[in-house]
């Protein structure tokens, strides 16, 4: 008599042989593709229609939990919003932390209850009937960065208005650090300038290394965690003056930003950073951009009320690749993954852009060599500005 033990009504062999025949466990393929970019899935492929989730279907109450330096980001509250659902039904929590800590601190004073007892109530009310009053939690609870735990009845937080803060080479005298010191103000610059950035490792020196490790290395502290100004030594930096009263920036942004790339490929890579009177800068958000990627899809993007995109959407469709010229000015749209951060009175608000930013944005192989590790220009134009869209909530007095 052959055993074969049944799992759920299909025996061991069938289970193993179908898991490892799955297109997400063959990683030999994936990394196939990595180097020699011949496998379709490193685009947005049709393949992906066949395993993504259709969000907008769900139809039974959702519970979503988060961390802003997630691996996946600002994925919750993106969730969140596309789920058709009522308030209380669905309901989102977001906390200030990494992958690898769900819950930190979580049953202690001044914190939400503890994630199993969150899970217990929900189940009870959805599952069992029990009248606990859950779905009058929240229903958007989130820890503000800089900030505390806070409650919405939507995500942005209502009221956030998007801004433009333009880019300016006038030095902010905040960081001398930096490759070049400029300035985030609230009106374009009043002459042209280049200023030029460099591939660089010195970004693995920072708090996009520990999001993409699920903060492992946030044990190491400095540059790991709250101070950024190690890996700033390879960024041009864009810094507005201090705050003159606290401010919350709420939402998705996005850089508009005129560049010059100097090889068939550039990659862009943007860090979002809150810095103190101290001078100490602590990243906020993140957000990267290859240059062929700029297309955008206009009707899967959101848009300030002026036009200006909040949340531009790149298709990473290979048909949608778009030559990059060299030596000429193009305009790219960087989307900065949403979150919500207090920008305290006397502090101050900073761009970074990199050239690199290994390990949390790396391209195929073949993209990277495209670039050559070239220079890559920020053009500074009062007639085509760049600028920072942002979400802000207050007057901080920029």
């Amino acid at each position: 008599m052959k055993w074969a033990p049944a799992i759920g009504g299909i025996d061991t062999f069938t289970w193993l042989r179908d898991r490892t025949l799955s297109p997400a466990t063959n990683l030999f393929d994936l990394a196939k593709g990595f180097v020699t970019g011949r496998d379709s899935r490193i685009y947005d492929d049709e393949y992906y229609d066949t395993i993504d989730a259709a969000i907008e279907d769900i139809a039974v109450p959702t519970f979503l939990y988060g961390c802003w330096h997630d691996i996946f980001g600002g994925s919750a509250p993106d969730i969140y919003n596309r789920l058709s659902l009522e308030r209380g039904s669905k309901q989102l929590l977001v906390g200030d932390g990494y992958h690898g800590n769900p819950g930190i601190g979580f049953g202690e004073p001044g914190f939400p209850p503890r994630l199993d007892v969150l899970e217990r109530a929900w189940f009870d009310k959805w599952l069992r009937d029990i009248d606990n009053g859950i779905e009058n939690y929240g229903p958007v609870t989130l820890r503000q960065q800089g900030g505390n735990w806070t409650a919405h009845g939507r995500f942005p937080a209502p009221r956030a208005q998007p801004r433009r803060l333009y880019l300016s080479a006038t030095p902010s005298g905040t960081a001398a650090h930096a490759v070049a010191d400029g300035s985030l103000t609230t009106e374009p610059a009043t002459s042209r300038d280049i200023l030029t950035v460099r591939p660089s490792l010195r970004a693995v020196v920072s708090r996009d290394t520990t999001q993409v490790l699920a903060g492992v290395t946030a044990v190491l502290g400095g540059g790991f965690t709250y101070d950024n100004r190690f890996a700033e030594g390879a960024a041009v930096t864009f810094t507005t003056g201090p705050a003159e009263s606290d401010a919350v920036l709420s939402g998705p942004m996005n850089l508009h930003l005129r560049v010059v790339c100097h090889a068939r490929e550039a990659l862009w890579a943007i860090m979002i950073c809150d810095v103190a009177p101290d001078g100490t800068s602590t990243v906020l958000s993140n957000g990267a951009l290859l240059a062929s990627r700029r297309a955008v899809d206009d009707e899967r993007s959101l848009f300030a009320p002026n036009g200006d995109y909040t949340r531009p959407y790149h298709p990473l469709t290979e048909a949608a690749l778009l030559p990059v010229p060299v030596g000429t000015p193009i305009v790219l749209d960087i989307d900065i993954l949403t979150t919500e951060a207090v920008i305290a009175s006397g502090h101050r608000l900073r761009v970074d852009v990199f050239a690199t930013d290994t390990p949390r944005f790396i391209p195929i192989l073949p993209d990277l060599v495209r670039t050559r590790l070239r220079k890559q220009d920020i053009g500074i134009d009062p007639q085509d500005p760049s600028y920072l869209v942002v979400p802000i909530l207050g007057e901080p007095g920029w």
